[in-house]
């Protein structure tokens, strides 16, 4: 396994990070929520001040849920974007394991 110590890291880039783990958030916990309203957990959505619930409920959430999370991730991303390159600064970088490209 290889390591790498990050040093700086884009805005976009960090953006982008936050974003797509979001989605898989988001799409985890739609798979998690449409599931459960298929077994009969009482379910519920308000989307634009219509009210769902039930299978129609969990399939809204299968559906919106990633979209949702990954607005939130990309705000998430933005805002925490200096912070996070404050930190780098301060510890100067961090290490990380993985496989890389050169």
């Amino acid at each position: 396994m290889n390591s790498v110590i990050v040093k700086k890291v884009s805005l976009g880039s960090y953006v982008w990070m936050f974003t797509v783990s979001f989605i898989l958030v988001g799409a985890v916990l739609g798979v998690v929520a449409f599931l459960a309203s298929l077994s009969g957990a009482p379910i519920e959505n308000a989307i634009f001040g219509r009210n769902f619930a039930g299978v129609q409920a969990g399939a809204l959430s299968l559906v919106l849920s990633p979209g949702v999370f990954g607005i939130l991730g990309a705000v998430t991303g933005a805002l925490s974007y200096l912070p996070f390159s404050a930190a780098l600064r301060v510890f100067r970088g961090f290490r990380i394991y993985g496989q890389f490209d050169p």
